[in-house]
């Protein structure tokens, strides 16, 4: 069945895309001169190639007359990379920003990146790269560690401790327990056996060096002969308490082996109590100026039964 419809305007020998000349449809020539690398040009002497930077085709030979782009797109004009955000000044051998200077956003080049993209090393992109974090929609490189959100666990053992490497931001809470020091058998509901979980030794807390907020709570009540302090959360600035646990507790420390704390970066508990009790062996937690890094007036600090003051001075000097 043969279709009848309006004709093409008469300069438009090879077909149209609608009415009038400015509609006319244009094929690439691909029977080229040989002068013509590229393979394509848009006539067939040796000087009608098109532009190296052409793809597709072309309608003259200026990097403007290409049909697509070879790499990137700039304001009507084929190029092989984006005008850079710095050049170099021989003058004064320095680097400057270049007030020309664009961002890749796939194969255009842009002055800004959307909004939902970070601009990076002259590009847009959708994340970071390693060794770098997002700072007002930029990537720049990080300060120490980069920002690793983990999730919490229920009890800490040798099963997940390894996760946490790493982490600076614990969404969630961390609890110590005996079990974390001695290991145990687990049991299911139904009273069958589950895997064993071997003991771990204080010193592999060390994975959590980098830590620098939990948003729920700190939970101690373990003892182990290496376990004298909290040294390995050296870098701990917050706890949130978002959630807590017994007394309303962000800070929960009892029957423990530690001497001293040793939360040396600690700078604000967000939210709840802090319980410090029964620690036999702990000097100076009562040293601390818990209200000046507590941010919740209805809170309390509840310090008891742990090494007597006069003790602690006989021995230690705060």
């Amino acid at each position: 069945m043969e279709i009848i419809g309006p004709s093409c305007h008469e300069s438009c020998p090879e077909g149209c895309w609608g009415e009038g000349p400015h509609n006319c449809q244009k094929f690439s020539k691909i029977k080229c001169s040989p002068q013509c690398h590229q393979g394509r040009c848009f006539g067939s002497n040796p000087r009608e190639c098109c532009h190296l930077f052409c793809a597709g085709g072309c309608t003259g030979p200026k990097q403007s007359d290409c049909l697509a782009c070879r790499n990137f797109y700039d304001d009507g004009i084929c190029k092989q990379e984006c005008p850079p955000m710095m050049r170099y000044n021989p003058a004064t051998y320095s680097w400057e920003v270049n007030p020309e200077g664009k961002y890749a956003y796939g194969a255009t080049c842009v002055k800004n990146c959307p909004e939902h993209l970070l601009k990076d090393n002259g590009a847009c992109v959708r994340s970071c790269p390693v060794g770098k974090k997002s700072v007002n929609g930029e990537c720049v490189p990080c300060d120490g560690p980069c920002p690793k959100n983990c999730p919490g666990v229920e009890v800490l053992h040798s099963g997940n401790i390894d996760s946490f490497k790493g982490c600076t931001i614990i969404e969630g809470s961390i609890t110590i327990l005996e079990t974390s020091f001695q290991g145990y058998q687990e049991i299911y509901q139904n009273f069958s056996f589950g895997p064993h979980i071997p003991p771990f030794h204080p010193d592999k807390l060390e994975v959590f060096s980098t830590l620098k907020e939990i948003t729920g709570y700190i939970n101690i009540q373990a003892s182990h002969p290496d376990f004298k302090n909290l040294s390995y959360f050296r870098n701990l600035e917050v706890i949130g308490g978002r959630t807590l646990t017994e007394y309303f507790s962000a800070i929960y420390i009892v029957k423990t082996s530690l001497t001293s704390l040793g939360l040396r970066s600690l700078k604000r508990v967000d939210f709840g109590s802090v319980a410090i009790l029964e620690n036999k062996h702990l000097c100076f937690a009562s040293k601390i100026a818990w209200k000046k890094v507590m941010n919740s007036l209805s809170h309390h600090i509840l310090m008891q039964s742990n090494r007597d003051e006069a003790k602690c001075s006989k021995y230690f000097i705060c």
